[in-house]
């Protein structure tokens, strides 16, 4: 099985600030899955405009250059599968098919 990974359940793995804690957890199971090869996880080109989003608006301006290319090591630490951009269509359609609740 694959799933799409958006933006949201990265920040909650990475940054691990939502208050959604559920999500968190979720999050961590989702990567230790990925990691002990029980899930395939694919992201697209999108998330890293959308994490440099998040982070910029989220620490120091001296920070975010840090953060963010420790919160990419982090990332590519789990063995994930890397898309390009995709169509919008298509982007809905896994976003929609693939859901952290």
């Amino acid at each position: 099985m694959t799933a799409y990974l958006d933006t949201s359940v990265l920040i909650a793995f990475l940054y691990e600030e939502t208050e959604e804690t559920h999500q968190v957890e979720q999050a961590k199971r989702l990567f230790a899955a990925i990691a002990e090869g029980r899930l395939q996880a694919l992201i697209t080109f999108y998330v890293f405009s959308e994490l440099y989003g998040y982070v910029a608006e989220n620490y120091a301006p001296e920070r975010v250059n840090e953060v963010l290319r420790t919160s990419v090591v982090e990332l590519f630490s789990a063995p994930l599968i890397v898309k390009p951009f995709l169509d919008r269509t298509e982007l809905e359609k896994l976003r929609r098919r693939f859901t952290i609740s």
